[in-house]
């Protein structure tokens, strides 16, 4: 009993869930509300503000979308679908915190928008259980079918998913 009960001290003050170990614990489908802080982005390729906000509502980081995430522990990183477009993703644990993460992958996205962009996403989310928030970065360069082009860069992201595919938050 007194073996118990110092294990379960010990588990109270070390802060941490019994979950810190395992990189699986976010795998699911999440719907994502990614978003530019502010204004603070770059857009080079079109000077017409609509045909740009089409461009960038275009990237899966202006909006919503579907993410699954399975981590595949043999390799030590995750499969990532993004509205049915894979991808795969590096996972980096944070060691001051076991629900804090880095989150990095890149490839092509394919908008419904007919317009293709070729990215690079890097992320520090925390998980909490049935949601993850936290901060990107983001740069690409699209292309329009029309052979127009150009490149985004984000800074400075926020990134909040629900377990679900419940987008209210």
């Amino acid at each position: 009993m007194r073996a118990f009960l110092v294990a379960l001290v010990a588990a109270m003050v070390g802060g941490c869930d019994s979950d810190c170990g395992n990189p699986g614990k976010i795998d699911g489908t999440y719907a994502v509300w990614s978003t530019v802080t502010g204004d603070a982005y770059t857009f080079e390729g079109l000077d017409d503000d609509t045909a740009r906000t089409e461009v960038m509502n275009a990237a899966f980081v202006n909006g919503w979308s579907l993410w699954d995430f399975k981590y595949v522990p043999s390799k030590d990183d995750y499969t990532l679908e993004i509205d049915g477009q894979p991808y795969t993703a590096n996972y980096q644990g944070a060691s001051d915190n076991c629900n804090a993460f880095g989150f990095e992958f890149s490839g092509l996205y394919d908008s419904a928008a007919d317009v293709v962009h070729t990215f690079e996403w890097s992320g520090n989310l925390v998980y909490m259980g049935a949601h993850m928030s936290g901060t990107y970065t983001y740069s690409d360069t699209w292309t329009r079918t029309d052979s127009t082009y150009g490149k985004i860069t984000v800074p400075d992201g926020e990134f909040r998913a629900n377990l679900g595919e419940d987008t209210g938050f």
